[in-house]
């Protein structure tokens, strides 16, 4: 009895060990999660346990998302015999802005194995160090010429066109829409486009992110008045096709997006307030989504 034991334990533990390393592990990442010391010209390195498929890397399996400067493009590099993959961003991130880079289960090890599940991290980009005295420049108007209230509440900012320069959408309760200002390249944002939201109402909370995977600012903003996220895709030149809503649960009072699941598109989590639960909506993969699961 005693020696059927000593034998059957190592051996299951072999048998634990051959599935495990079967999958890459991601073993170190830089810069690391939540520093805040990363510059504007930052590259990425991500490490792992085993040599990885070179062609499993790309802008699709490996995501570098700006808060404000949207989806960076670059080149990825190989090292270290394929334990190691560097990005090389072909642009500047934002100062001050928060960055998120996420990992689908498309990226393969050698052997064929994909990540064993999603892996994402994020790290802030260092501002330049200021006064901290603010000068008013202008009022912009929201209101279009002659309107009443319309209550504006809550909004985005980010670079809807990829020109380089921040532009800036806001929700609007009273008349359900959302309005996008583009910035001149000057710093100026002289006209706004309306887009209504029809079957929203009361939208408000709000965020700005590629959806389908095609590189390009999309917007996503939940609707307190009747239970709903409305989302609108980007077209890349800085407007939106139309708006698509998506039954959520009781007051809508926060959304946020994130891959979920490691498939390497961005999911939609909602907060609701009066239902006291939080709505999760799976992304398709093209920016449609599931019906939620509260």
């Amino acid at each position: 009895m005693h020696s059927a034991r000593v034998i059957s334990a190592p051996l299951v533990g072999l048998l634990i060990a051959a599935v495990a390393l079967g999958s890459p592990i991601v073993t170190s990442v830089s810069p690391t999660p939540q520093s805040l010391t990363a510059t504007r010209t930052t590259q990425i390195v991500i490490n792992f346990d085993s040599a990885i498929d070179p062609s499993s890397i790309n802008t699709s399996t490996v995501m570098v998302w700006g808060r404000w400067s949207g989806m960076m493009a670059g080149q990825f590099q190989m090292e270290n015999a394929n334990t190691q993959v560097r990005f090389m961003p072909s642009g500047n991130f934002s100062a001050g802005e928060w960055v998120t880079v996420s990992l689908s289960r498309g990226v393969k090890g050698q052997t064929g194995d994909s990540l064993a599940r999603g892996y994402a991290w994020n790290f802030w980009i260092r501002s330049g160090p200021g006064t901290m005295n603010l000068i008013e420049l202008g009022r912009l108007p929201v209101r279009r010429q002659g309107e009443g209230h319309i209550q504006t509440y809550g909004a985005y900012a980010g670079d809807v066109n990829h020109d380089g320069w921040t532009d800036f959408l806001c929700p609007n309760e009273i008349p359900h829409d959302v309005r996008v200002f583009m910035n001149d390249g000057a710093g100026g944002y002289n006209t706004f486009t309306v887009y209504p939201i029809p079957g929203g109402n009361t939208p408000s909370t709000n965020e700005g992110v590629d959806l389908n995977g095609d590189s390009i600012m999309d917007f996503a903003v939940g609707n307190a008045g009747n239970d709903s996220v409305t989302v609108f895709i980007g077209v890349g030149d800085g407007t939106f096709l139309p708006s698509r809503n998506y039954q959520a649960a009781t007051g809508v009072r926060g959304l946020s997006t994130m891959d979920l699941d490691g498939d390497g598109d961005s999911d939609l989590a909602v907060a609701n307030e009066a239902s006291d639960n939080v709505s999760i909506l799976k992304n398709n993969g093209d920016g449609t989504y599931q019906a939620a699961v509260n």
